[in-house]
């Protein structure tokens, strides 16, 4: 009773995207596996690149390897200001109440079309959907799925077995986002190190990147697929492709 009667003088909703973010993060930092290679990206980090590429209302977003949703977070909280301010908000980096009920159905609307993410891991797909709700995101498109099989069950010459990657999960996000091709812009910040390659034959097949290549003269050709490939190789082709 005491501790509801103290968190109940806070609005969480209402609180500092940034602020909020951090302390959600603190308290999930510990399903991170760094053996796995997934860190949190740096929320100064996530913002400075969401500020350089300015996402616009309207272009859809994707996050192959999401984790606890910062990019997709900040990114909705990027976008909401450009509506505060289509509104008539004087102050968009501050708010009043009033001003973001206003806005929120369009807010809403543009998550529900615009943002999507992916994450391997069970338990920051929770994680990451928890965050979206928290920022008022009232819809929360995050699927669990390994992006990298994701793409090699949908290339035109997959084995057997690369299309038996293809979840259920896998399928509704295809059906619902349009799979890949057909994203405006993707933010990530993917699991990399050398001490955990990719050696799935099946999804190295699949990626030019996954391949050897030969020099002939001016002309290069593909060759054999690699033996392990550092999985942040194949995720620059995986976000080229989405």
């Amino acid at each position: 009773a005491f501790v509801a009667a103290e968190l109940s003088r806070y609005s969480l909703l209402s609180t500092d995207t940034d602020a909020k973010g951090m302390a959600y993060e603190a308290i999930t930092s510990t399903t991170m596996k760094r053996e796995r290679g997934q860190f949190f990206t740096p929320r100064n980090i996530i913002r400075m690149m969401v500020e350089i590429v300015d996402p616009q209302p309207g272009k859809r977003i994707l996050d192959p390897a999401c984790g606890s949703g910062g990019f997709l977070v900040v990114a909705l909280t990027h976008v909401r200001k450009a509506f505060l301010r289509e509104s008539g908000c004087p102050y968009p980096e501050q708010p009043v109440p009033k001003e973001l009920k206003r806005v929120d159905p369009t807010v809403r609307d543009y998550a529900k079309k615009c943002l999507w993410g992916i994450d391997v891991d069970p338990d920051l797909r929770k994680a990451a959907r928890m965050n979206m709700v928290m920022n008022n995101d009232g819809h929360g498109n995050i699927f669990e799925a390994n992006s990298l099989e994701l793409v090699a069950a949908q290339h035109p010459d997959a084995t057997p077995r690369a299309r038996q990657f293809m979840t259920d999960e896998m399928k509704t996000f295809v059906k619902r986002s349009g799979g890949l091709g057909t994203f405006d812009y993707v933010f990530t910040n993917p699991p990399f190190g050398a001490k955990i390659p990719v050696e799935d034959p099946d999804i190295l097949r699949a990626f030019d990147l996954g391949h050897t290549w030969k020099k002939s003269g001016e002309t290069w050709t593909k060759a054999d697929p690699q033996k392990k490939v550092p999985p942040e190789i194949l995720f620059i082709e995986a976000c080229f492709r989405f």
